[in-house]
């Protein structure tokens, strides 16, 4: 257990920025013997725990210790994991980080999180899920133990759990998949929902092959996210599995699949690649899914309106078992892949985007140049770090190398992931990377930010003397307009982040605290019109005008700017900003000279850029309205109305 207050730590040289405080964290060994236990695979989550209206800091150590801080840095609590598994104190293990979200709807946060064994571990730590209280304390119905191996110990889980409301009944659901090849979603009070654990879209095919029946071909690295895809009101599940496809060797319709690489030994022949899965709460596939590739897929989805159509896209990495496992170390994990909502490559993502390595981390989606679109961000195996534009075209600096503090690369571990938020105060986000002993920055230009070349160096560094396996955030956790850093391993940094701004587009692990992998769809303002038709009286020497209004299907900010194509048409008023107010538009018509008739006059072009809050990066997005005027003798008619 720990308690009290964190340490203030001084810089140990004249580039390292110090940070507000440190804690020291429970900590188990990496391996039996071993003295090192820097290989914490969780993610720091920020969310108020207590209540008091600041956020915490919600820590999962490799020992399955929970810790949550408060923004001071006093310990709120620590909860041993390991008693709820029956085991002794400090005894359990995981990999999988903290989402933490109101899941029974009672105003308090529930922490939900998945346990594991390390690999090769002698001792039996079992495999669950497990939910507990905003104080510590286990939630009934909870732990869900994961089906046994063959030692009879329950399988582990290295996803991390995602929450959302499935079934729009006001509380959450639980969504997580493991290498037991179950993919679950429970109700808060552990109950599964209908047809869950899911059926492997294979026992469509394969009716008598009853090891589909609850189960995946096969086992499940990736963390899900949660997202409407299909605008029916209620969100969908996305996952990636290792869950290849079969050939026609096995009957019934491959669909033309075949293995192009020989297999490793002893695999299943003419079985192979991985698979995204696409399903809702009934766990119906949508239509173009499961997406079947030619390698594992344990990389996590990331969804978000890249193109700023108003619907969301996936994009994803891959895995890396048949490029290392097969003798051919096929390169189909080379790659990043972006998908409608129907299953198709977007137009400049056809057969995925190239890269140097296998893409096994989870990609971010934000505004890193301060154009219109967004970005995807993606490091891959060999630490070398892309980004994307919304076309697929890639960015003026990337790929770039980042470089620890000390100015070493790094490769990268499974479930690792990019944060990105406002650094600089430049309206646009940059790329926080935890490398080693160090939090790397990187503008969107490619520049690093921070320090490379050790005790030189001039520009910041955020330091550690330990490895990351795992993810920073960036947070303002107690509202003084001056955002944090938050990282760990066994131990806990928090640094101020003086000159950045609070906005951050992907500022934790999965993006937020529930975990969804999501950046939400921005709504787009909705008009009176279509079109703006104005009637004039023929010889009446009045310029006619008329008005339309503006307003948001959802409370949003929105930024505006108005223009017309045309100088017989003037806008009033010409820019501005709103919350949840409608705005009213007065637009006049110069009609001198015109002749009776109908007269095309152009568009007014309205550049709205809606975002979450004010002083966020905003989902720009374009409104034409074309304008006509009719001039004539205009007659007016009007129709009784009876009222009861």
């Amino acid at each position: 257990m720990v308690s009290g207050i964190g340490r203030k730590a001084a810089a140990s040289s004249n580039h390292e920025v110090a940070p507000n405080f440190v804690i020291d964290l429970p900590a188990a060994p990496c391996a039996e013997g071993s003295s090192d236990t820097n290989c914490h695979y969780a993610s720091p989550a920020l969310a108020d725990i207590d209540g008091d209206g600041h956020d915490d800091i919600i820590i999962a150590t490799n020992s399955a210790h929970i810790v949550v801080v408060d923004h001071i840095g006093n310990i709120v609590w620590d909860t041993d994991l390991a008693p709820y598994f029956a085991l002794e104190p400090d005894a359990q293990r995981l990999r999988s980080s903290p989402a933490i979200g109101d899941i029974d709807a009672d105003g308090h946060p529930e922490i939900v999180i998945a346990t594991s064994s390390f690999n090769g571990d002698p001792v039996c730590r079992p495999g669950g899920v497990v939910a507990i209280s905003h104080t510590g304390q286990l939630e009934d119905g909870w732990p869900k133990l994961a089906e046994p191996d063959s030692d009879g110990c329950p399988y582990g889980y290295f996803a991390t759990p995602t929450l959302g409301d499935l079934d729009l009944d006001g509380d959450l659901e639980i969504v997580i998949g493991g290498f037991d090849k179950q993919l679950h979603a429970w109700h808060h009070d552990g109950t599964e929902l209908p047809n869950f654990p899911l059926d492997s879209y294979h026992y469509l095919r394969f009716p008598t092959w009853h090891q589909f029946n609850g189960h995946l071909g096969d086992t499940i690295w990736s963390s899900p996210a949660i997202a409407d895809l299909n605008d029916d009101g209620y969100p969908e599940i996305i996952v990636g599995t290792d869950e290849g496809n079969l050939d026609e060797r096995w009957g019934g319709d491959a669909d033309g699949w075949t293995c192009p690489y020989e297999l490793p030994p002893g695999w299943m022949p003419g079985s192979c690649g991985g698979s995204v899965y696409v399903i809702d709460r009934f766990g119906n596939h949508l239509p173009g899914f499961p997406k079947y590739v030619l390698e594992t897929v344990q990389s996590s989805p990331a969804v978000s309106d890249l193109n700023g159509d108003g619907v969301p896209e996936i994009v994803i990495g891959t895995g890396s078992f048949y490029y290392n496992n097969s003798p051919d170390h096929p390169t189909d994990s080379f790659r990043v892949y972006a998908w409608d909502v129907t299953g198709n490559d977007l137009p400049g993502w056809e057969d995925g985007k190239l890269t140097s390595s296998p893409t096994i981390t989870s990609p971010a989606i934000g505004n890193i140049t301060g154009d219109s679109l967004h970005e995807v961000v993606l490091v891959d195996q060999d630490g070398l770090l892309y980004a994307w534009h919304a076309d697929g075209s890639i960015v003026s600096g990337f790929p770039m190398t980042p470089l620890t503090d000390s100015g070493y690369t790094h490769g990268v571990d499974l479930g690792k992931s990019i944060v990105l938020a406002d650094y600089d105060g430049d309206a646009a986000m940059e790329i926080f990377y935890s490398m080693n002993g160090s939090v790397t920055i990187i503008d969107g230009d490619g520049t690093q930010l921070t320090a490379s070349d050790g005790w030189q160096s001039t520009l910041p560094a955020y330091s550690m003397e330990g490895s990351m396996p795992n993810n920073p955030a960036v947070g303002d956790l107690n509202h003084d307009g001056v955002p944090e850093l938050i990282a760990n391993f066994s131990e806990l940094h928090v640094w101020s982040l003086d000159g950045a701004s609070i906005s951050a587009e992907w500022p934790m692990f999965r993006r937020d605290a529930v975990r969804s992998g999501t950046k939400p769809t921005m709504p787009i303002p909705v008009f009176s019109v279509d079109a703006v038709t104005i009637l004039h009286q023929s010889g009446d020497d009045r310029n006619p005008q008329t008005s339309i209004t503006m307003q948001l299907t959802e409370p949003m900010h929105v930024d505006w700017d108005v223009d017309t194509d045309s100088a017989r048409v003037t806008v009033t008023p010409v820019t501005g900003a709103l919350n949840t107010e409608q705005v009213v538009f007065d637009i006049q018509v110069d009609v001198e000279g015109l002749a009776d008739g109908r007269h095309e006059l152009g568009f007014i072009t309205f550049d709205v850029g809606v975002s979450e809050e004010p002083g966020d990066v905003p989902s720009n997005s374009t409104i034409m309205l074309p304008v006509l005027t009719v001039i004539g003798d205009i007659m007016t008619c009007s129709m009784p109305l009876v009222t009861r």
